[in-house]
């Protein structure tokens, strides 16, 4: 069921009262709204994780730092010329792919 966020789900899913559907989500998500958990550890890629980006002004950033932190994701929007030049277009060109 689509939703906005996982424990979102859940709550959608208790509100519909369907037994016939369900959500994934959370062990938290599923004590809050007093749901029954089926089924745990159902994800098929132990390096599978859910990674959230928070924005923020430079000058507050430094207090959001962690020690334990150690990934970083990075989203970038390339201009349509740049991209066209980037090493994964080279790379499918050199496949034999369209940029």
């Amino acid at each position: 069921m689509p939703a906005e966020d996982t424990a979102g789900s859940v709550r959608e899913a208790l509100a519909r009262g369907d037994k016939s559907g369900g959500a994934i989500a959370g062990r938290r998500a599923a004590e809050h709204y007093h749901g029954v958990i089926l089924a745990e550890d159902i994800q098929d890629n132990a390096e599978n994780f859910t990674r959230f980006v928070l924005l923020t002004a430079e000058k507050e950033a430094g207090a959001w730092i962690s020690p334990e932190g150690r990934k970083i994701s990075l989203a970038m929007r390339l201009a349509t010329a740049l991209a066209r030049s980037s090493p994964l277009s080279n790379l499918r060109q050199i496949q034999g792919q369209s940029p």
